[in-house]
């Protein structure tokens, strides 16, 4: 069952400018529901085993399980806000992030310690769908399979586009240990702390994801980047608009990140062909000279040698 809570619209103060006098394209006011969606959670089951925001598992009114992160954790009010964001600008594009949804914390359940001096109140919370894993990694290199280099390069476009940091990502149980990116509170530039100054100040910079570059899967690259570019205001208002009204965010910080993924979504995407166009080239290449090989190994039968190479072995 999901739950549905009606809330007050947080208006906008005007203070933040988003006209052609800033140089940047102009966007909308923010306009969040009025009303909130989500399931609710049920049960407590056991807190996370560590971590700076201190989540915690639940059973919820939809028969799945959540690890929840509330406004009050020990890490930052806007924890919550970063992973509802992030969750679903990553399912935007076709990356995958763990499922995620806004999980009520009722009454019945307020009071409950989830980290110590730290006590649940009543209120929205984020909830990321608890997976069958085997464990969580940084090392995402250690965990090849045919599968992961495409979602290798959605952690890739997501990171850049977001400004991540401290990635984290989730192994799967199955048999091709797919991995799934989660823990996503310190994205945006600032980090769970990001204002308004902080948002603008970065500006269209790199923020490359360490260490996977090399493993991407080139057509889904390109994808993203076509997503990336596919992106409209209209989608990303959508997405802001469905945060609870309050939590703590104002809809000057929300209206400042539009701006700022609207704009690093070109760059990004620029960014993204530039990687999809490299590998793609370097693999036509390398295609070539094994038709070529080929060739020399069948004409060899007849005693014909043609490699312009200069190869005999591959």
């Amino acid at each position: 069952m999901r739950l549905t809570h009606s809330g007050n619209h947080i208006p906008c103060s005007g203070r933040f400018k988003t006209g052609r006098e800033n140089g940047r394209a102009p966007v909308g006011p923010v306009l969040r529901a009025g009303k909130t969606h989500g399931v609710t959670a049920q049960a407590v089951l056991r807190r996370a085993p560590c971590g700076g925001s201190a989540a915690f598992l639940v059973s919820a009114s939809d028969g799945l399980r959540y690890w929840c992160k509330v406004i009050n954790n020990p890490l930052h009010p806007k924890v919550p806000v970063n992973e509802q964001l992030v969750s679903r600008l990553g399912r935007l594009l076709g990356a995958a992030t763990c499922d995620s949804d806004l999980v009520m914390i009722p009454e019945a359940l307020a009071g409950w310690e989830f980290r110590k001096g730290y006590h649940l109140k009543p209120g929205w919370a984020h909830g990321s769908v608890a997976l069958d894993i085997i464990g969580e990694t940084r090392s995402v290199p250690a965990f090849l399979s045919r599968g992961n280099p495409k979602r290798y390069a959605g952690f890739y476009a997501l990171y850049d586009w977001l400004v991540g940091s401290n990635p984290h990502w989730l192994v799967g149980m199955n048999e091709e240990r797919f991995c799934s990116s989660h823990d996503h509170g310190e994205y945006f530039p600032g980090g769970p702390g990001w204002t308004i100054e902080s948002i603008e100040s970065h500006g269209r910079e790199p923020a490359e994801l360490p260490f996977i570059s090399g493993l991407l899967d080139p057509r889904e690259v390109l994808r993203l980047a076509r997503s990336l570019e596919a992106v409209t205001e209209a989608t990303l208002q959508s997405i802001v608009a469905s945060l609870p009204p309050e939590w703590p965010v104002t809809d000057d910080e929300l209206r400042a990140l539009l701006v700022f993924l609207l704009e690093r979504r070109v760059a990004v995407a620029q960014r993204l062909r530039h990687i999809a166009a490299a590998f793609l080239s370097t693999a036509e290449v390398s295609a070539s000279r094994r038709r070529i090989l080929r060739s020399v190994r069948c004409g060899a039968t007849i005693g014909t040698h043609n490699d312009e190479f200069g190869n005999s072995d591959p």
